[in-house]
């Protein structure tokens, strides 16, 4: 079963003997995953358990951090790509750094659950066509979407406030980017190499300063 389903029958067991003291953190990666969990008797004799986890090809990699998920990777065939919500019961928060770099996939859904997009996250995804971000997204990180060579369209919701460094370096057809009020910063060549691009964006904002500072073609809207 899932490490979180694993864990709770140990509490479950060991309840009212025992004191059970398993790790908050634990990476899950493909295949079987050997994680160590300290039982400690009443008598003070502590024996430590190990506990296969077993995560199966076609899934989600993901690690799991104050009781919140980040994905770090993904082995799946499927190149329309929706992250769920919630993993093995755990809320999906994060998209980690190089979680889908690389990787032949489509198109992708973000979940209203996560809050950040690491660095790299997409990076080179040279068939990536079509990204849904939700507004709950406030930070995406350095490089996350450089080199997505076909993407043409973004849409930055409300709700965004940092935009890394060459998020979107390399974007070559990209030509339509709408950003938010909401943003506050905007990192160095975030639109370097994207040639063909326009800027919608609102008036007195941090976003039309970029544009004007950067030379780049943009419409005022809103």
């Amino acid at each position: 079963g899932s490490y979180e389903e694993v864990t709770a029958d140990f509490y479950r067991a060991f309840d009212e003997l025992a004191t059970v003291d398993a790790p908050t953190e634990v990476a899950i990666e493909e295949g079987m995953n050997v994680i160590e969990i300290t039982v400690t008797a009443e008598d003070t004799e502590t024996v430590e358990c190990y506990v296969d986890v077993r995560a199966d090809a076609n899934t989600f990699l993901y690690s799991i951090v104050g009781g919140t998920v980040t994905v770090t990777g993904y082995n799946g065939s499927d190149t329309d790509v929706t992250i769920p919500e919630r993993i093995n019961g755990v809320t999906v928060t994060a998209i980690g750094s190089r979680a889908f770099a690389g990787k032949p996939i489509t198109s992708i859904q973000i979940p209203a659950t996560v809050t950040s997009i690491g660095a790299s996250a997409f990076e080179n995804c040279t068939r990536l066509y079509s990204v849904s971000l939700p507004s709950s997204v406030s930070t995406i990180g350095a490089r996350a979407f450089a080199g997505c060579s076909v993407l043409m369209r973004i849409e930055l919701p409300a709700g965004v406030a940092v935009l890394g460094a060459s998020a979107f370096e390399r974007c070559y057809t990209l030509k339509t980017v709408y950003l938010p009020s909401s943003l506050v910063s905007i990192g160095d060549r975030a639109f370097r190499y994207c040639t063909a691009l326009t800027l919608y964006l609102p008036d007195q904002s941090a976003a039309l300063d970029y544009a004007k500072s950067n030379s780049m073609q943009y419409t005022v809207i809103g």
